[in-house]
């Protein structure tokens, strides 16, 4: 079974946002890694809201569109 490249990018964006969230959480706010984190959680968040997207309208769940437009913005 093969999967799609952008699919392969969707979920490595959400396994970086849970990892980037955790990091932020886990120091001090004054702390450099928590801005790093919060920044990485943000991009990705992002990124894999915006591939939710496209993958929602390629394969036709309309469900799921709204569901990563919701994440996106």
């Amino acid at each position: 079974m093969s999967y799609s490249p952008i699919l392969i990018v969707h979920i490595c964006a959400g396994s970086l946002g849970l990892l980037s969230g955790t990091a932020a959480m886990s120091f001090p706010q004054w702390f450099p890694p928590p801005c790093a984190g919060g920044k990485g959680l943000c991009r990705s968040l992002f990124t894999m809201g915006a591939l939710a997207v496209y993958l929602a309208i390629v394969r036709h769940q309309p469900n799921n569109i709204g569901g990563g437009f919701l994440t996106f913005i």
